[in-house]
């Protein structure tokens, strides 16, 4: 496809609609270009954000300060990788509004950074709803004993 219509697809399909069947129809009949184009358009624009994403991610990890005595550099970049390779190589767990890879690492983007925040909230209430959140996406902290420090660094990983 052209960058025109590149341009194009992605202005008129938001980050909501990427698993919207209609409106990816729509877009492909009024550019005129095969429902596949949008879809591929759509990923593709989905994996750039994916990357963006690891940019300022790394950008932060250099300004934010990762308790030393808590988590070697060498664990934290070794969890980045694991996420990494969770998110490109394992099953897309298909559902209703989840149909493909793009629409799984938006919805898990949007999890945890729930997660995240409830955890880093001054309100008990919501930390413990962290907390609770933490135990069903990954039960292993709880039961390691971590540091909340701990937890909300490798969240962000």
């Amino acid at each position: 496809l052209s960058e025109e219509k590149t341009k194009d697809i992605l202005s008129q399909v938001s980050q909501t609609q990427v698993s919207d069947r209609q409106k990816i129809k729509e877009v492909a009949e009024k550019l005129e270009v095969s429902e596949d184009k949008v879809r591929e358009t759509l990923a593709k624009a989905g994996s750039a954000s994916l990357k963006s994403i690891a940019a300022k991610e790394q950008k932060v990890q250099a300004e934010a300060s990762i308790p030393a005595a808590t988590i070697s550099l060498d664990d934290y970049q070794n969890v980045v990788e694991m996420w990494k390779n969770h998110y490109q190589n394992a099953p897309v767990p298909v559902t209703e509004k989840i149909r493909e890879r793009a629409d799984w690492l938006v919805s898990e983007e949007k999890k945890l950074t729930n997660v995240y925040n409830l955890l880093s909230s001054v309100n008990p209430e919501m930390k413990q709803q962290g907390l609770e959140k933490v135990s069903e996406i990954l039960p292993f902290m709880l039961l390691g004993g971590f540091s909340e420090a701990e937890m909300l660094t490798y969240l962000k990983a």
